[in-house]
This record gives structure tokens, sequence and C-alpha cells, in this order.
């Protein structure tokens, strides 16, 4: 029997709810036990591809029918993968798909602030927690449950400038994700009535994530930990500064050493604009502009991004006109979105004093992310030495050792749509 519009509305309405109420099964019974295997993931991924397709359906057919079955309202409900629609959808090579996080897209599905602080804070003091929080490793250390593990990924995320610039995030649901990604745009040609077609190539490349450790480890003191009341806020602020930092330095100058991701600073295809010497007006930052526009970026100057470091917006800040008045950007470079990270060098060169800056769509920037692989391990003995070459003795010193690591990697979907400006001087 065929069914009529407002019948294939309807079953697909069914359709949807019983598979939203099987993915809330398996994130129930995950939080119940404390385990959320690969295979639970791969099921409730699958389960929202789907539940996505019956709702551009039922988007296309809004009005063709009754309100289907309090579809508009299930728009909030909290394990709904349509509030994570302003990333892209990628395919991996086996056909499956994969949702992007745009930036300020929690991959988390629930935050409470100070949780991921108070966990490591209890696991320093030896207090008990609640079982749904993880589970000890064969290390010592403890492994905290997927979603506790999204949210140590989002603190480092929202400390990251890359990410507030726009980059995306990709969940990996193994050690390798590959990707496509375009290579060369294809040409379009007008053509007379009865004229063949002039054929156009449009070629794609395979990008292949390999999740990298970023690790952090910090010292604390049983001082601290026994009389300071703010210990755990202290805690998750200090991990998430150092891990936002080291993202932004995979994601802007990862030299692509085997440990490191390949940033954009040493991306082969990037536009670059070297030797800019110490600016006098804002002309060289508005070429790197008219390079993405010429690369064939399709959006408003709007949406792009320029990274700089405090020393260069310090000399942008105090240039001036003939008439000693402050100097006024160009049109296009007063239409970029504007950040700055000391995480952008300003000491390249042969005297040591040049500095970095990046424009670009930094949506095109993609960081691969293991999301169920954030260990926090303790460690009561052992020395760690820091960037000053300072040691720190656990035994002698009466200190405790907070590691924590995340696994990532980082790539470029439209290298030419990124200028990188290199020797700017004060």
């Amino acid at each position: 029997m065929t069914l009529t519009m407002k019948g294939r509305i309807e079953q697909s309405c069914e359709e949807r709810e019983q598979m939203l109420n099987q993915a809330k099964d398996i994130l129930n019974r995950a939080k119940e036990t404390g385990r959320f295997s690969a295979e639970d993931e791969d099921k409730v991924n699958q389960l929202h591809a789907e539940i996505e397709d019956i709702d551009r359906f039922l988007e296309r057919h809004r009005g063709d029918g009754a309100d289907p079955a309090g579809f508009f309202n299930s728009l909030q409900d909290p394990f709904n993968p349509r509030r994570h629609q302003s990333g892209p959808t990628f395919m991996d090579a086996a056909g499956n798909r994969i949702q992007a996080y745009a930036s300020g897209e929690p991959i988390a599905s629930s935050r409470s602030d100070g949780e991921i602080g108070d966990i490591i804070h209890k696991l320093l003091k030896g207090e008990p927690l609640a079982s749904q929080a993880g589970s000890t490793d064969s290390a010592g250390g403890y492994m905290i449950n997927g979603d506790l593990s999204s949210m140590v990924i989002d603190l480092a995320r929202n400390a990251s400038v890359c990410m507030r610039a726009g980059a995306m995030t990709l969940p990996m649901n193994s050690s390798e994700l590959r990707i496509a990604r375009i290579a060369s745009d294809p040409t379009s040609y007008w053509r007379p009535e009865t004229a063949a077609v002039t054929s156009s190539t449009m070629t794609f490349e395979a990008v292949t994530l390999r999740a990298k450790t970023l690790a952090c480890i910090v010292p604390v003191s049983i001082e601290m930990l026994e009389d300071a009341s703010n210990a755990a806020s202290l805690i998750e602020s200090a991990i998430t500064a150092s891990m936002g930092q080291q993202l932004d330095s995979a994601g802007l100058v990862g030299t692509g050493a085997a440990s490191d991701p390949l940033g954009i600073r040493n991306h082969a295809s990037v536009n670059t604009i070297a030797s800019v010497g110490t600016p006098s007006d804002y002309s060289k930052f508005s070429l790197a502009v008219g390079d993405i526009m010429a690369a064939n970026y399709p959006g408003e100057v709007s949406g792009l991004s320029w990274i700089t470091n405090a020393r260069t917006d310090d000399t942008l800040d105090v240039l001036e006109d003939s008439t000693g008045q402050p100097l006024q950007m160009t049109p296009r470079v007063s239409q970029l979105r504007r950040y700055s990270t000391e995480t952008l060098p300003s000491d390249e060169g042969g005297g040591s004093d040049e500095a970095v800056s990046i424009v670009g769509h930094f949506p095109q920037l993609v960081f691969g992310m293991r999301t169920n692989s954030a260990i926090v391990r303790i460690l009561d003995s052992g020395t760690v030495t820091d960037a000053s070459s300072d040691t720190w003795n656990a035994n002698t010193q009466l200190l405790k050792h907070i590691v924590v690591y995340l696994r990532a990697d980082v790539a470029l979907l439209r290298p030419s749509w990124f200028t990188v400006l290199t020797g700017i001087t004060a």
C-alpha cells in the first residue's frame, strides 16, 4: 500500500523516536556502568546519522502534514544530535558519517563547571569517587569515562584561540581517520547552443589524521592540597590553559615531526607573504586577504580571522597618519576578526626578532580528537623536569604529580584559504 505524504511523515517520526530511544538507552547504560565501549559509540553515531537523515526529510516536508509527532519540540532533547548542526558532516574511508563540532559547540553531552578539577583534587587526596566517573588503569592512574573525557577536551578547546577563530573538531573513534579535501577547484564555462561542454577536473586528495599525544604534568604540593580552598579550580584552570596553548601551537606552528602535528605555518600549500618588516600601514595584511580571495574563497571578509602576537598588536596599535591621528585600517582589514596569542613566535630570523601573523578561514582547520582517550594519573613518587630544567621530586619535596593527556591531530581542508605573514619586526 502506498503511503500518503502525511503517512510517510508519521512513519518517519515513529522510526525517529525508536532510534532516539535506542541511543538514550545506550547512553544511560553507559552512565550507570561507567563503561562506554567503542561498539556503543559506533552504534550511537550510526543512530544519530540515521536520525539526521529523517530530520532532513521532515524539514523538507514541514508544511505537508500535522506537526510530526512532536518533532520540532524534540529539537531541545539533550540526546538530539541536531543541537550540533553548524559543523559539517564528513565521511571516513569506510563510508561512516562523522559530525564535526564547530567553535563553541561542546562535545560532552553535559557540563558541570569544576567537575574535572574536583575529580583530580579528590584523586590527589585519596578520596573515593562515584563509580560512574571512571575506573583505575593498570599503571595506577585513572581512566575517566567517555563524557568526562569529552569535558577535558572541551576545556582545552575553550582555551584555544584557534577554536575561537572557528576551527572545527572532528571526533576520532580510532587512532587514524582518513578524510578527503579539495586539491583543485573545477572550472565552469559558458557555451553556445549545441556546442560541446569543455571538461574540467576537480581534484581530491586524502588527508589522514593520526592521533598524537598531548600530555601535561603538574607538580602539586601537599600544603596546597590541604590548605587551598580553591585547589580544584586552580588545578582545572592550569591544565586547561596549558593544553589550550598547545592545541594552538599545533594548529598554528606545528612542525609535522613524528610527535608533532603539521600546523598552518609549516604547510607547503598555504599562501605566504615574507619579509614584511616593521609595518607602517595595513597594506601587507590587506594583500593577505587578497591572496585568499584569489583562491576562490566564496565568503565575506568578515568570515576570515587574523591571528597575531602581542608584540605585533603593539606595533599596529600606535600607527599614526600624517595628522598624528590613529591610522585607520583598510576597509577589508577592518572586517577581519582579530585574535592574539603568544603561541605565534616573535623570535625568528637572523636577528631573532621577526614575528609571524596568520590570516585565514579557520573552519578549514580541523582538529581530530580521540574523544574517549583522556587519561588522568596521579604519581606519588618520581621526578619530573620542567621547561626551565628545574627538577621536582615527589618523595623529597612532598609533592604529587598530576598527569593528564589527550590524543589529537591537525589537518587543513583548504590550505589556500590561509596566508602566513613572516618577517614582521617591531
